[in-house]
Parts: structure tokens; C-alpha cells; sequence
């Protein structure tokens, strides 16, 4: 399948956690960015007092249920979920409708490139050699 080709999966899940009002949220967002980077799959989080979202591109639906099954122990553990705990969607790019989303996800990945692309080529253009003056020539004592 293409989309498995390009994106990596070939299914986009998404978890919703439901928060204590309790936890403050920096510790929260502590704790969501050591998992934002300890799972390459997981390409965006979102998160408010009580609720938090976090969409993943996953290979099948086996590695999608670990990778939240991780995240929902970690969470456990630190009494951060209520008692609605998590919901798990999943969207198979095959047989899935939600608006095309599998064109729509490589889309979007093209234009991120391009856009990453055009900044760092902005970037090495800012960088240009810059002549040595005298006192540089000569050397400082």
C-alpha cells in the first residue's frame, strides 16, 4: 500500500485521556513529552486541564494497542486519569472514508518537507563568509 510506503502505517489511531481536574497541567506536559519522544509514532499531542488527544500513525493494529497500552500505564501509575481512563479510535487507511484522510495525512507530510526544505535552504543562504579584517590579519598579542 502506498500510504504504509510513504507514512510508515497503515493505520491512524487516536487515544483521548481523561484527566483528574486535580493534576496541574505542567506537570502533565512534563510527563506527555517524554512520551511524545519515546514514541516515534505518535506525531502530535494536544492537552487542556482535564482532557488530552494523541493521533498515531501505526504499522498494525497490535503495535497501536502497545504503544497506548504504554502510555496508559505510565499515566496510571501517576494517578493522572480519571475514571473515564482512555478511549482508543482506529482508523484503518484501507477501508477508512474519514474524508481521505491517507491522501490528506501524505499531503500534509509533502508540505512539511517542503516547508522543512525551504527553511534550512533559508537558513544556509543567511550564512556567508565575512572578510577578515586587519587587526585579524595581523593577529592579537
Amino acid at each position: 500500500m502506498i500510504v504504509n510506503a510513504i507514512i510508515g502505517g497503515d493505520l491512524l489511531a487516536v487515544t483521548y485521556f481523561y484527566y483528574k481536574a486535580t493534576i496541574p497541567l505542567e506537570i502533565r506536559l512534563i510527563t506527555g513529552n517524554k512520551l511524545v519522544r519515546g514514541h516515534r509514532e505518535v506525531f502530535w499531542a494536544g492537552s487542556e486541564y482535564t482532557q488530552a488527544t494523541s493521533p498515531q500513525i501505526a504499522r498494525n493494529l497490535t503495535d497501536a494497542r502497545r504503544n497506548i497500552a504504554e502510555i496508559k500505564e505510565l499515566y496510571t501509575a501517576q494517578g493522572f486519569l480519571d475514571d473515564r481512563g482512555v478511549t482508543f479510535l482506529t482508523f484503518p487507511f484501507e477501508i477508512s472514508t474519514i474524508i481521505g484522510i491517507s491522501t490528506m495525512l501524505v499531503d500534509e507530510y509533502f508540505r512539511l518537507i517542503d516547508q522543512y526544505e525551504k527553511q534550512a535552504s533559508s537558513r544556509l543562504m543567511a550564512l556567508r563568509e565575512l572578510p577578515i579584517s586587519n587587526t585579524e590579519k595581523k593577529g592579537v598579542p
